[in-house]
């Protein structure tokens, strides 16, 4: 049974206004007083509402943190060091995933505003998403937020992710150096800020050797996971396309091309070279180590928060922040 303030109040003999300080740690009621109320409740199993204190505080102490999915690994690590530092900082974090549904981002946003949350962290759906002008209602209401891991456009506000054009760009300079020439990239929605970014950086460098980037070699996944990479790698593969050299959008889709061009016959690297983003899962689960381009996901999160907290502290500080990454060459690549 809800234990109600009104309960806490009648069992100490005295008035639910006393009690509702006693609770806050207000000044106005007698220490021993407000001592024996606040054991009084716990014992009891009282826990207060929320919102009840967010109203007597002014604060809330909460920040929102949306996410596309947990399936990703990455993602798993970012939810690891938000809610840490979070929590190290004496604030506790609210967290949903939008599913890559519109709809529903636009209404988890509107419960952030709803529960007074004081910042939001925002990593974008990972598809097209035509109008996110909902995002403004943080901006109507002064809450602070910064997207992390890529942006909307036309959103004003603070943005933390890695460098990927530069990654791309380097990328396809390893492999070129290494006699690369037919390219492809296996990634999801090429629309999104991220994705974009991987496109020119590595259209850009093969441009400028001369070297034509088909439309039809960037592989769009509905979902950049393993079956949907291992089936569309598969299906180019099959039409005997020119292929030597493979960048995916990360190590599950790095694997899904991996065990696709092995099996189709091809000796990785000296047929065909593979590098992925991150490296996440064991190395056990593939015969050979993929070659990788590292992003420093605690840097991310800790710039994020520094710019955020900035903003809850009354420092308007809008900034995009592109951060660097590091080819970490290994075994899916030629030496030279």
């Amino acid at each position: 049974m809800k234990v109600s303030l009104k309960d806490v109040a009648k069992q100490a003999g005295v008035s639910e206004a006393t009690v509702s300080l006693a609770l806050n740690n207000r000044l106005g009621v007698n220490p021993e007083t407000k001592k024996r109320i606040q054991v009084l409740a716990q014992t009891m199993g009282y826990i207060p509402s929320i919102t009840a204190q967010t109203l007597a505080k002014q604060k809330s102490g909460l920040v929102g943190f949306i996410l596309p999915n947990t399936t990703n690994s990455t993602y798993s690590l970012l939810i690891q060091y938000i809610e840490n530092e979070l929590r190290q900082r004496g604030y506790k974090m609210i967290f949903v995933t939008s599913n890559n549904n519109v709809d529903y981002e636009k209404d988890m946003i509107e419960q952030f505003v709803s529960f007074r949350t004081e910042g939001v962290i925002i990593y974008p759906i990972v598809k097209d998403n035509p109008d996110p002008s909902y995002v403004n209602i943080l901006n109507q209401y002064k809450i602070p937020f910064v997207f992390l891991g890529g942006y909307y456009k036309g959103i004003e506000a603070s943005c933390v992710m890695s460098d990927y054009y530069t990654a791309l760009y380097n990328a396809a300079e390893h492999l070129y150096i290494r006699g690369g020439r037919h390219f492809c990239y296996i990634g999801g929605c090429r629309t999104i800020i991220s994705n974009t970014m991987r496109y020119e950086g590595l259209q850009d460098y093969l441009s400028r050797k001369g070297i034509d980037f088909p439309p039809q070699m960037y592989l769009e996944l509905a979902v950049p996971d393993y079956d949907h990479a291992y089936t569309a790698c598969n299906q180019l593969l099959d039409s005997h396309a020119d292929i030597d050299s493979i960048i995916t959008a990360n190590d599950l889709v790095g694997l899904a091309a991996y065990n696709a061009v092995t099996e189709h016959g091809y000796r990785v690297p000296e047929d065909i070279s593979i590098i992925t983003f991150n490296r996440q899962i064991h190395e056990d689960i593939s015969k050979i180590s993929l070659t990788y381009i590292e992003q420093f996901i605690k840097q991310q999160v800790d710039t994020a928060l520094e710019n955020l907290f900035l903003q809850m502290n009354g420092e308007k500080k809008i900034e995009q922040i592109f951060l660097d990454t590091k080819l970490v060459i290994r075994d899916s690549t030629i030496h030279v």
